[in-house]
């Protein structure tokens, strides 16, 4: 809505225009639409109707009260102008007023007031101003502009013209066209819009200007302003408005491969029935021949139609090009396979990583597997310092919100690190029967690691450093050290260095020190990466599409660390911010702030700018929260800036409902989460924003899983994960063992890394998120007996201690022999002449 002062001969006042975007076949044109008469004089004033053809008017009066609804008094019918006041209606379309011996109680603006069949009414605006003076030569006095009105496209050509009627002794000498009532500069000599502006006086009356190429910036009121023989000024009201806007492009931004996707063109202005539309993805032509409709349509989209998608229009001479919005086209993961490093033969000892790639959008989140051991996530699965025991069949799984897809599986194959003749498998028997006495003196001179600590270099860690932990620990004989991030496995060795750090690095870490005499781990230390603002991103309130004098708030987001403090608001197209915060509101919406906003969010260590948002005056709307509590009663209300009709129609996810009232009532069960939209019956091709209805409740079918599955061996690994239905999805789990008083453990999976007697019972999980909980059944874990296996090196013999430990580091792949007692320490001595004497012979 604008307001605009009219101003003639030193009196003043102000008119209204709305223009409501949908209602482009709509329009009026007063004549006069301002007119100054003598006191005495006689005054006919006519209004022309534009409307749809399927509207019926029932009676036509007129009114001095600018309301849109409600009752309003009927000037025609006013017994105080009995006799004075005649109303006509011309034709159907053409309506009139004729008032006699006009008196300053006459002076008004007066409007057309429709009834239609359904017995609703409107007022037509902006009216026709009647001015009546008693000042001798104002007779006869008026103005036509034509259009009074005009919504035109950027970069179009537009026409408006004045046609003035004066007195025959009155003389006019000049003729121009200004945007301000009073002193204002001429435009047509304007040098910021030479070439562009042309105004002529078609004939000594009527006088025009034309402006081609036009931009936002013309968006104004236009006045004619006359100079006469005596060298006087005036400003001729109400003038004719402009407005200027610009092609949009309306769509889903994501969409789902497979689904059907509608790209609509639009504009608030009226377009002719010449009008023609192509449509461009990435700049290049995607439909052929004449285009008469404003909708691009693809059916069952796939990741081909991913990309920029911009509208053209074609018309009287004209050309405009709307900006591009880009459409996402998501997809479960495709393509999934592992590839190993190093290729070819894995000896014993080596380190080895399996890639896992894979074609998705949104990028997937992957999981490894060894069989039907769940191994952990990641890009990567590293094996440092592999043993034979890690052989077997490794696959890897991608998944994402569309669906997953697993891999083939790859075997992996270690190899011994060499192979004994039949000479040395005499000394080997003998070397085994002597590790007790080995093992003994480890356990009198050794000892399992302790005091691990962790150190952080340097102190303050920003974005992009260089950053070292150090690991240290006492321990005899060296320790094998390993580094975690939380759970996972990173990195193996006492310096773990991290070049160009980035915020995906910050979390816990903590080190491991491991001897065949035990493990140790040090207290886990938060590395915390400062950044500058990132992911910067504006969220409008409420979503969806807006109605004129809504409350909007626009929120600007961002991820950063220490967090962003500072907001600044910013609309294209202005030089200067024009709000601060990291909430900017408007509370009364209208078309006057429609435009492309953005925010800047910055903290000590720098800024970043969010894409700029559109905010646009719509004419349907679905008013409704974006949750709701399962068996919650619900309204949806259909929500429309003019009081047209009282018939709609809903849809849920595209399809339509047998429903046609304005406010849909569900009772929220699961099943009426969905996407909702509604029109005007008769319109249904203009319909509302789809909106987004999510119903909540509490976990159901809550059930575990044993991974691997079927019978468990002593010293297996064993995962069990904890599965349910619920909306949000369950955060907290939470692990019992049946006949113990507190839980076992927390997270959606629960393992035990060596499994044995001791762990052996009924397990059952609890799922829970902010609506409620429920426990799963309980599953039973047994175990069975195992049969041990090692590989022992030639390398791995020769390094014996004559002084008791004949074997000092035998290398085994599972913890076969152990601590066996006096009992071996006896054997040992037996032994130790032949093994020396035999070592002996080999060197």
């Amino acid at each position: 809505m604008a307001t605009f002062t009219l101003s003639v001969l030193g009196m003043t006042t102000a008119f209204t225009y709305r223009w409501v975007d949908g209602l482009q076949d709509w329009g009026v044109n007063y004549s006069p639409s301002y007119v100054c008469a003598l006191k005495g004089s006689k005054v006919k004033i006519s209004c022309t109707l534009k409307y749809p053809q399927s509207y019926k008017f029932e009676t036509v009066t007129w009114t001095k009260t600018a309301v849109t609804v409600g009752e309003s008094p009927d000037v025609c019918s006013d017994p105080e102008k009995r006799g004075r006041v005649q109303c006509h209606s011309e034709d159907k379309d053409t309506h009139s007023i004729t008032l006699t011996n006009v008196t300053e109680a006459d002076k008004h603006v007066y409007y057309c007031r429709i009834t239609n069949n359904q017995n609703k009414m409107w007022t037509v605006i902006p009216g026709a101003w009647l001015d009546v003076t008693g000042v001798y030569g104002l007779l006869d006095w008026g103005v036509n502009y034509s259009p009074s009105y005009v919504c035109a496209l950027k970069g179009s050509t537009v026409k408006i013209s004045c046609t003035l009627t004066y007195p025959d002794y009155d003389k006019l000498i000049k003729a121009f066209w200004t945007k301000t009532v009073g002193e204002s500069p001429d435009v047509c000599s304007d040098p910021e819009k030479r070439g562009r502006v042309q105004c002529h006086s078609e004939d000594k009356d009527t006088h025009s200007i034309t402006l081609t190429n036009v931009t936002e910036a013309d968006k104004h009121v236009y006045y004619c302003r006359i100079i006469d023989d005596h060298n006087k000024m005036w400003t001729v009201i109400p003038g004719a408005w402009l407005d200027v806007t610009d092609l949009q492009v309306e769509t889903q931004q994501r969409v789902k491969e497979g689904d059907s996707v509608t790209l609509t063109c639009k504009s608030s202005c009226s377009l002719t029935e010449q009008t023609t539309f192509i449509w461009y993805r990435n700049t290049q032509r995607v439909t052929e021949g004449i285009v008469k409709e404003n909708q691009l349509h693809l059916q069952s989209v796939s990741r081909s139609d991913k990309g920029n998608y911009q509208c053209e229009i074609r018309g009287n001479n004209d050309h405009l090009i709307s900006p591009a919005v880009y459409l996402d086209v998501e997809y479960p993961p495709k393509s999934v396979s592992v590839s190993i490093s190093p290729s070819g033969e894995i000896v014993s000892g080596d380190s080895v990583t399996l890639n896992c790639s894979s074609d998705s959008n949104p990028p997937a989140e992957i999981s490894w597997n060894k069989g039907e051991t769940f191994l952990g996530s990641g890009d990567t699965y590293n094996i440092s310092n592999i043993k034979s025991e890690a052989s077997g069949n490794y696959y890897c799984s991608a998944r994402n919100e569309h669906g997953s897809q697993s891999s083939a599986a790859v075997t992996v194959n270690v190899m011994c690190e060499s192979v004994f003749d039949f000479d040395q498998f005499w000394m080997i028997i003998c070397t085994v029967v002597c590790i007790a006495a080995c093992h003994f003196t480890i356990f009198v001179f050794t000892d399992p690691p302790k005091s691990v600590s962790v150190s952080i270099s340097p102190s303050e860690i920003v974005s992009g450093d260089s950053v070292t932990l150090n690991c240290s620990s006492d321990s005899n004989p060296t320790a094998e050290i390993s580094w975690f991030k939380g759970k996972t496995l990173v990195r193996s060795g006492r310096i773990f260095s991290i070049s160009n750090i980035s915020s995906d690095h910050s979390g816990e870490y903590k080190c491991r020190f491991r001897n065949k005499h035990g493990e140790k781990d040090s207290d886990t230390v938060m590395l915390n990466v400062m950044y500058p603002p990132k992911s910067v991103s504006v969220s409008i309130s409420p979503s969806g599409e807006i109605v004129s004098g809504d409350s909007v708030t626009l929120n600007c987001s961002s991820d950063s660390n220490p967090p962003a403090l500072n907001f600044s608001w910013f609309k294209e197209d202005e030089t200067s911010a024009v709000g601060s915060g990291q909430r900017f509101s408007i509370s009364s919406f209208n078309s006057s702030f429609s435009g492309r906003f953005y925010c800047e969010a910055q903290n000590k260590y720098g800024s970043q700018r969010s894409a700029s948002v559109s905010l646009t005056v719509k004419a349907l709307q679905v008013q409704a929260p974006q949750q709701v509590l399962e068996k919650e009663t619900v309204n949806l209300t259909c929500r429309t800036a003019c009081d047209l009709t009282d018939s709609f129609i809903w849809y849920k996810n595209g399809q339509a409902l047998n429903f046609y009232r304005d406010i849909l009532q569900l009772q929220s069960v699961p099943s009426d989460s969905g996407s909702y939209s509604c029109a005007v019956r008769g319109q249904e091709h203009l319909p509302s924003p789809a909106v987004s209805l999510s119903v909540m409740y509490s976990p159901r079918n809550t059930s575990v899983s044993i991974s691997p599955s079927g019978e468990i061996v002593s010293g297996d690994s064993v995962t069990l994960n904890c599965s349910s239905d619920s909306n949000p999805p369950a955060l907290n789990f939470s692990w019992f063992k049946e006949d113990e008083t507190s839980s076992v453990g927390s997270g959606q999976s629960f393992s035990i890394s060596s499994f044995n007697s001791s762990f052996s019972g009924r397990f059952y999980c609890e799922a829970q998120n902010k609506y409620g909980s429920q426990r799963s059944a309980s599953v039973s874990l047994t175990v069975k007996g195992r049969a041990a296996h090692t590989c022992i090196t030639l390398s791995e013999v020769k390094q014996i201690n004559l002084f008791g430990c004949f074997i000092y580091n035998v290398f085994f792949s599972s913890s076969v022999v152990g601590r066996l007692g006096i009992l071996y320490i006896s054997i040992g001595v037996i032994c130790g002449a032949v093994v020396i004497i035999m070592l002996l012979l080999i060197w």
